[in-house]
């Protein structure tokens, strides 16, 4: 009596078990994918966060370094003015150098800030794409119709109505 009340009508309890368990499956790899695009879009967002950071310390570092430069240029002028001994003149370029390898390595900071952030760009494209993918996987397209089959049918069909069955007069031909 349990047994029968168990199974549906159509159908028996290990088939809709076995399909049960399969659509489980199915759902829970479906979350774990969720889950993995969610995850990797954060950390895509972290890293762009990070790279905007140091970009905007690189530009910081830059604007100061540039403040620098120009109060280097105006000493260099006055120190121009008035007899300057060689070695006063050395440390001076010695100086502007390491100001224009400053200027340079804040630039590279910045072209390295840019990368970090296309990776993230690239990385949040990817997992918007694995879910579009997803999308795909849990609405298939349509099935298409065997026209072919269909028109073999119909033929078929045609040939059985077509025969004489017994007692029912001849079809009228045309």
């Amino acid at each position: 009596m349990e047994r029968a009340e168990a199974t549906a009508p159509g159908g028996d309890a290990a088939s809709r078990g076995r399909g049960g368990r399969q659509a489980g499956e199915r759902e829970r790899r479906l979350e774990e994918r969720e889950r993995q695009v969610g995850e990797r879009e954060r950390e895509a967002d972290e890293r762009e966060r990070e790279a905007d950071k140091r970009e905007r310390e690189a530009d910081e570092r830059e604007e100061r370094l540039e403040e620098h430069t120009a109060r280097l240029r105006q000493h260099a002028v006055e120190l121009r003015a008035r007899p300057a001994s060689v070695r006063e003149r050395a440390a001076q370029a010695a100086e502007q150098a390491k100001t224009v390898l400053d200027a340079s390595e804040d630039r590279v900071r910045r072209a390295e800030a840019a990368l970090d952030r296309s990776y993230a760009r690239a990385a949040r494209e990817r997992a918007s794409a694995a879910r579009s993918a997803q999308w795909g996987e849990q609405h298939p397209a349509p099935l298409e119709r065997d026209f072919t089959e269909l028109a073999d049918r119909v033929s078929e069909l045609r040939e059985r109505t077509a025969a004489e069955p017994p007692g029912l007069p001849k079809p009228r031909s045309k």
